[in-house]
């Protein structure tokens, strides 16, 4: 209190630019079932089953075109909605930078394993148990500046020993709670601004 006034203070915005982009494909792949394809439909796996061994998810197609070319990210996520957890949250989930070009209606667990190339952020979970977000700034960066081919991102479990835990999330199918990436931005010319969080069609 200031002279028996309440003292307001305003949080200063963080500066730059922020935008959500939305996947255009996505895929998981099943060790159980090594040569099927499991893109196209409204679910993704990640994590370890007993039945259907490892579980892994490819997630790419973001339009980067929105970003301007001289770019500089300041930070950037992948953000998976969760729908199901039936065993509890897996430890180790991890983001992984894909390699190789992948097609979301042909891809399959054998297919897929020449994808996998560094290691990224590992997954957190929001405080509402609803999203799982993974740090790929240094990807992210690398995609606008040419690099690193945009091939997309890789989720799996990240713990070999860890075999009963694994997480449904929503594929891109799905609107408003499929794959996103979330973008903070600066630009090295023109006055900084500030822009609500939108998402690209």
């Amino acid at each position: 209190l200031t002279s028996g006034r309440p003292c307001i203070r305003y949080a200063s915005l963080p500066s730059g630019f922020f935008l959500e982009l939305g996947a255009g494909k996505d895929a998981y792949l099943m060790q159980g079932r090594p040569d099927v394809n499991f893109g196209r439909g409204p679910d993704l796996l990640a994590g370890s089953n007993r039945g259907t061994g490892e579980l892994q998810s490819v997630i790419g197609g973001f339009p980067l075109d929105s970003l301007p070319p001289d770019a500089t990210i300041l930070y950037a996520e992948l953000a998976i909605h969760i729908s199901e957890a039936p065993n509890g949250y897996p430890d180790k989930l991890r983001a992984y930078h894909l390699i190789q070009p992948w097609a979301e209606a042909s891809i399959t667990y054998t297919s897929g394993q020449a994808l996998w190339g560094d290691p990224l952020g590992e997954g957190r979970i929001t405080p509402q148990y609803d999203w799982m977000t993974f740090d790929v700034t240094s990807l992210v960066q690398g995609w606008l500046d040419g690099s690193i081919p945009r091939y997309g991102i890789g989720i799996r479990n990240d713990d070999p020993m860890n075999r009963t835990q694994f997480i449904r999330f929503d594929a891109h199918e799905v609107p408003y709670t499929g794959p996103k990436l979330r973008v903070h931005y600066q630009v090295a010319t023109g006055p900084v601004i500030y822009l609500p969080l939108m998402t690209a069609p």
